[in-house]
């Protein structure tokens, strides 16, 4: 069974140098020019232990120091554009989200206003429905008492007729 072996902090830069260092032997070798230089890598942290011992442990800096330092700004600037990628794609991701979120909002803010403006309406059609029976109940009622006042005066005014008809003889 392989047992898995944990690089210890600063080992890979001994690591990326030695290779860096071997590679620029092999093309010198094979007489390619090298890479250009940029800035040397940034020396192990004294608060690891392990960085600082492995920088001890690194070779020493030769006529072909500035490969590891190249190495190590490559792999930093090809890691910064996959970081600009990955966040230039979710940036796309999420404003597609967003465009697909917005849609189903405005389609349920245009039901729901929809469902509302039925709704008031069939509010006020039971309203108006409502004030037609009670004015009708209103007239009728109207009606009612207007023709039991007209009976009752005339009920009075045939009993005043009848009064006078049978009145006193003179």
């Amino acid at each position: 069974m392989a047992e898995e072996r944990k690089i210890l902090p600063g080992e890979w830069l001994r690591r990326l140098a030695e290779r860096r260092i071997r590679e620029q032997r092999e093309r010198e070798a094979a007489g390619s020019p090298a890479p250009p230089a940029t800035e040397a890598p940034a020396a192990p942290q004294a608060d690891h232990p392990q960085a600082a011992s492995a920088g001890a442990e690194a070779p020493a800096a030769g006529p072909n120091s500035d490969a590891p330092a190249a190495g190590a700004e490559e792999a930093r600037r090809r890691l910064h554009e996959e970081a600009e990628r990955a966040r230039s794609g979710v940036e796309t991701m999420l404003a597609a989200e967003n465009e697909r979120l917005a849609s189903e909002l405005n389609a349920a803010i245009t039901a729901a206003e929809e469902r509302m403006r039925k709704a008031a309406d069939a509010t006020v059609a039971a309203v108006e429905q409502q004030l037609r029976a009670a004015e009708q109940r209103a007239v009728e009622q109207a009606e009612t008492r207007i023709q039991a006042e007209a009976e009752r005066i005339l009920d009075r005014l045939l009993e005043q007729i009848r009064g006078i008809g049978s009145g006193p003889a003179g």
